[in-house]
């Protein structure tokens, strides 16, 4: 009995111990219940991709985002590997390191490029763990995945704008609120001299120190309008690093964050010093041009003058040698006075020459010519081109003067040179031209920079006591544009074209100067294998006969030519113009033996009659005479073979030597 009744106490405590421990237990079950309903909840909301795959790395589990970002559904997913979102594109992961850490208890982070089921490629930043049981045995990894596929386009996006302002021919500065440099990329280190460590946390202007009053203005100017939230745009001229100059076209931006205020500033700056420097030459070389075209018209009309003024010339010594014959009745004065008035036309002639030689430079041709007469030609141009308060001394102790080349260009040389020695004179001044010979060995050719061989040469050297030339423009003032002439004084031309006529004579031209004091320039030009004329005869009147045909539309001209021809002994017949010529021609033509034709007349001018009787008659012997000479007309002749010409005016001797040697046929 006692038996059953602690049994019954027994099932009594068990009873009431169940009846208190089962609705305890229900709750606790109630609780895990919504703990793992919120987990689950938490994972499903979770913006990341979780993935769970075994030991072997096939797919147990996969939240909503996983599916919702890749496209596919859970029976496409569970149980496969994960690569199969692998886009295949080479070198994005490195899945042997990847499965070598999981497998040995580490974890893994890196990034995923895959595709998704639409054909879209995805990335993804990940980190992968393993999971393990209490043991401690791994039991499955565990991925967590991030979209980053906006971010990396993002980057990619800085990345290509970084590359574009690196590669950027143009300065980039970015600079902070407060003005200390912050970023500048590689052209603002080749265009400045500065490196990037020099640049940064630097104020602009404590690198570009302004050189004068002008920037600083331009740099207060930018400031204002950067601050007060406008963009600027200017021209800066800086001082960098070697301390040169560089000209910049700049323009500078406020950059302001999402409340509007100024947070930093972008400055993007061009390099202009060297197309400044080719606007420069263009402007020069437009201006040089037009000069020159001044110069060609000058030319045209000088030769217009000339004609007329040779033809006057050619009248009046023609007129004096006729009073000077021995038929004349003038006593010892007048023969005197005559004598005068011929050599002063000789030397208008010559002057009218010069000018004319000067103007046509470029149509010269190379010839021998001897320097002692060039110089003396200059000499006498100078006189009347040169302010009288300078004076020009020349020295001439010369025995080899006669030199091969274009006498044209030389003459320009040497009247480019004494000018400038004009302009470096403020006031009264000298310039001094010395011409000797000098002998060149070869020691002197090896230490020249010029291309110039032993021999003798013509020295001259052109000295005046003017300004003088500083030290450092001592190497650059054969350089093309470069002068140092208040601007629009100087072309910079001037001596880039001498060095040009002394290479082409394969000569020399070295400098001295001392400023304050003065300059001396030398050149060596090469003489000429053909040695000087010394006992030149003195020309003679020869008298001649046959038929001569003077053409030429000045009355006196014809009337003072016939006097002339025939008390040389020829018969004479005249024509005023081409076409009369013509006329008599047709006529006369078996008889006449010389036609001395005019170039410039009216109706028919002298060209156009040549080829006339030329076609007539194939072996007419005519003889060119002009007060000047239309190099064109000439060498349009020449072409139609013409041999024969002779330049107004003349003495009487020259044309009756001329004349018996055609006739003569020598």
């Amino acid at each position: 009995m006692g038996h059953y009744l602690n049994l019954t106490a027994a099932f009594l405590i068990i009873f009431i111990l169940l009846k208190k421990w089962i609705p305890q237990e229900s709750h606790r079950l109630k609780k895990y219940q919504k703990i793992l309903r919120n987990n689950d909840l938490i994972i499903e909301q979770i913006p990341v991709s979780i993935l769970i795959t075994d030991t072997q790395g096939k797919i147990e589990f996969a939240n909503k985002k996983y599916f919702s970002l890749t496209g596919y559904k859970p029976h496409e997913i569970i149980g496969k590997n994960p690569r199969l979102l692998n886009s295949g594109e080479p070198g994005i992961t490195d899945f042997t390191d990847l499965w070598d850490k999981i497998t040995s208890d580490q974890e893994w982070s890196g990034r995923f490029l895959n595709k998704k089921k639409n054909g879209e490629l995805l990335w993804e930043d990940a980190v992968v763990s393993p999971l393990k049981d209490t043991h401690g045995t791994i039991t499955n990894f565990l991925a967590i995945k991030e979209d980053v596929t906006e971010k990396v386009k993002l980057d990619a996006e800085k990345t290509t704008l970084l590359q574009a302002i690196e590669h950027s021919s143009d300065s980039v500065e970015i600079i902070d609120a407060g003005g200390a440099i912050r970023y500048v990329n590689t052209a603002f280190v080749n265009n400045t001299g500065y490196s990037k460590e020099d640049a940064f946390g630097k104020k602009p202007g404590e690198l570009f120190c302004s050189p004068d009053d002008n920037t600083s203005r331009i740099e207060e100017e930018l400031w204002s309008h950067l601050k007060s939230g406008k963009s600027w745009r200017g021209q800066f001229r800086n001082r960098v690093k070697d301390g040169s100059f560089i000209e910049e076209e700049v323009s500078s931006t406020p950059i302001f964050d999402s409340s509007g205020k100024i947070t930093s500033y972008i400055g993007i700056k061009r390099n202009i010093t060297e197309s400044l420097k080719a606007e420069e030459e263009k402007r020069l070389i437009k201006e040089q041009l037009f000069h020159a075209q001044k110069m060609e018209s000058v030319g045209q009309l000088a030769g217009g003058v000339a004609h007329d003024f040779n033809n006057v010339l050619s009248g009046i010594m023609t007129a004096a040698h006729l009073l000077n014959t021995s038929q004349s009745s003038l006593d010892e004065d007048g023969r005197e006075y005559v004598d005068m008035i011929i050599k002063s036309s000789m030397r208008a002639a010559g002057l009218t020459a010069n000018l004319l030689s000067y103007s046509r430079r470029n149509k010269s041709t190379a010839s021998n010519f001897k320097m002692s007469s060039l110089i003396s030609e200059i000499v006498e141009i100078f006189k009347y081109t040169l302010d009288k308060k300078i004076t020009v001394h020349v020295d001439v102790q010369i025995d080899d003067d006669m030199v091969f080349g274009d006498k044209s260009a030389f003459q320009s040389a040497v009247l480019n040179m004494g000018i400038n020695a004009s302009h470096a004179i403020s006031d009264s001044g000298t310039i001094h031209i010395d011409l000797k010979n000098r002998f060149i060995d070869e020691s002197y050719c090896n230490s020249s920079r010029f291309a110039i061989k032993p021999g003798e040469y013509c020295q001259i050297l052109i000295s005046d006591t003017g300004c003088g030339i500083p030290e450092e423009n001592l190497s650059e003032i054969f350089n093309p544009f470069f002068t140092s002439k208040e601007d629009g004084k100087g072309t910079g031309l001037g001596l880039s074209s001498v060095l040009t006529t002394i290479n082409e004579f394969q000569g020399e031209i070295t400098v001295q100067s001392t400023p304050g004091v003065g300059s001396e320039f030398q050149m060596l030009i090469p003489c000429s294998e053909q040695t000087n004329m010394t006992n030149e005869k003195k020309e003679a009147v020869v008298t001649g006969e046959g038929v001569i045909l003077l053409v030429d539309d000045e009355e006196f001209n014809r009337k003072l030519g016939h006097d002339i021809l025939t008390r040389l002994g020829y018969q004479v017949l005249l024509a005023a113009n081409g076409a009369e010529a013509v006329a008599i021609f047709i006529e006369k033509k078996n008889e006449i033996d010389l036609i001395i034709l005019d170039l410039n007349m009216p109706v028919m001018d002298g060209k156009d009659t040549y080829i006339k009787m030329m076609e007539m008659k194939s072996d007419t012997r005519i003889m060119i005479s002009s007060g000047y000479a239309d190099d064109n007309k000439i060498h349009e002749l020449k072409k139609e073979g013409l041999k024969y010409i002779i330049e107004k005016p003349y003495r009487i001797s020259t044309l009756s030597q001329y004349i018996h040697k055609i006739l003569s046929n020598e």
